[in-house]
């Protein structure tokens, strides 16, 4: 019984994270025409599931390390935490960070019960979130810079072309790293790990549910409101968080996908002629990860102290 209120609490959330992060996928791809919602939304789905079944179990080192006490009780304290968190999320249609909100949470819950989690790790993990989001900037704008500069030299339609397929591409591969990052830090709570096929179903059908039907809000604020996507910013933006995301994969780190993709759309569009990014849009994304990480960490912290 105690499992499948875990499992429960888990399928929602994922299904809240797969919708609330489908637009830093292939919002780019679904506002520019290039695939439609239907199409996008399944090649997501796709990306999604194939990184959360070959890379899912990466994160299972950095969770014990940040979690060293675990239980029914406090697993399920996490994934509400990160409910609620999600919720108020969805609803103001702001891309939430996962890593972040279960991060600050399990920060929380530690404190209250006075465990003693992996200080080095914990010290690793906050710098890869800033040194990332620092150089996701730079390596976007360098880039722009580079690869503008290459197209003006070559045929522009021809460029488009090649830029539309390899925008298909690198949102695939961003949806892999989300998949294999942010949800397998989800996988790695759920009980019976490693390997567990009803977890990996409960997982899956989270992923097809949240990406259908909660993602619609959250699109209409990636796909314009940050900025007036131009294929070669999308594509170099997208490009650029999947290869750091995958990093951190690789090393059980978990990184907010939607993050880094913020930093890169920033640097990407400092690099064009043009900028469309809208400031009042970001800051409303930075100043809402804030507040909600400073909540999670509070609801992780009171809710462990009145019930743990």
């Amino acid at each position: 019984m105690q499992n499948i209120i875990i499992y429960i609490l888990a399928f929602i959330v994922i299904a809240l994270v797969s919708g609330n992060n489908l637009p830093a996928c292939t919002g780019s791809l679904i506002t520019s025409n290039i695939m439609s919602r239907k199409k996008g939304i399944l090649l997501t789905i796709i990306g999604y599931s194939v990184g959360l079944i070959l890379e899912g179990n990466y994160l299972k080192t950095g969770f014990l390390s940040i979690m060293p006490v675990n239980s029914y009780l406090l697993s399920s304290i996490v994934l509400f935490t990160a409910l609620i968190v999600f919720l108020v999320a969805h609803k103001t249609k702001v891309p939430q960070s996962l890593s972040i909100t279960m991060s600050m949470a399990i920060f929380g819950l530690d404190l209250a019960i006075g465990a003693n989690p992996d200080a080095m790790f914990i010290a690793l993990m906050v710098f890869v979130w800033f040194a990332s989001s620092i150089f996701a900037v730079l390596l976007s704008y360098a880039t722009m810079k580079y690869s503008y500069k290459t197209m003006n030299d070559r045929n522009v339609w021809k460029s488009i072309q090649y830029m539309k397929l390899l925008l298909i591409v690198v949102s695939f591969f961003t949806a892999f790293t989300l998949g294999a990052n942010t949800l397998g830090f989800v996988y790695a709570l759920m009980p019976g790990q490693p390997g567990a096929s009803y977890a990996l179903a409960v997982s899956i059908i989270g992923i097809i549910l949240g990406s259908v039907f909660l993602s619609k809000r959250e699109l209409s604020l990636m796909g314009s409101g940050i900025v007036a996507m131009r294929y070669l910013n999308s594509t170099i933006s997208q490009a650029v968080s999947a290869v750091f995301v995958e990093a951190a994969t690789i090393f059980g780190i978990p990184l907010s996908n939607t993050q880094i993709y913020v930093s890169s759309i920033y640097g990407s569009t400092m690099g064009y002629k043009m900028h469309f990014a809208q400031g009042k849009a970001i800051l409303l994304i930075l100043r809402s990860w804030v507040f909600l990480a400073a909540l999670s960490m509070a609801i992780g912290y009171v809710t462990a102290v009145l019930i743990a």
